[in-house]
């Protein structure tokens, strides 16, 4: 994981006995808010992992079969993971969005619902072979 997406995630700094970074990370307001968007055999790992290591709250996930999400709610608890109802949802109550769909088609239908809605900072994309980071700039 990159340093940057560390302190986005990491907001009071590295665990005890950790290298330290070169500055600390920026102060926020308000805690930051990650989602994870796609609960298939690799997403539903990764969303997993990523939920028992934020500091921030609650992880906000969602899958297209809501029954898939909801199983991971109920294995991890309501405090670690939080259902969202729609992608929409997602982008309007999240500043980071990791996805993890199974083809070109759905990235394409899932990152076009972001874009009605779109309020996200980052939209992080973990196919294969490697993870993306789309830093996506709409206007209005």
């Amino acid at each position: 994981m990159s340093h940057h997406l560390y302190n986005l995630l990491h907001p009071h700094g590295p665990n005890e006995g950790a290298v330290p970074f070169s500055r600390p990370g920026t102060p926020r307001g308000s805690p930051l808010r990650v989602g994870f968007c796609g609960i298939g055999a690799m997403g539903k790992v990764m969303a997993r992992n990523l939920a028992k290591s934020l500091h921030s709250g609650p992880l906000l996930i969602y899958n297209r079969t809501a029954s898939k999400a909801q199983a991971l709610a109920d294995e991890i608890g309501e405090h670690t993971v939080l259902v969202a109802s729609s992608p929409e949802q997602m982008v309007t109550d999240c500043d980071v969005i990791f996805t993890s769909l199974p083809s070109d088609s759905a990235v394409k239908s899932v990152y076009e619902q972001f874009a009605a809605a779109l309020k996200v900072l980052y939209m992080i994309t973990c196919r294969n072979p490697i993870p993306i980071l789309c830093i996506i700039d709409f206007q209005p």
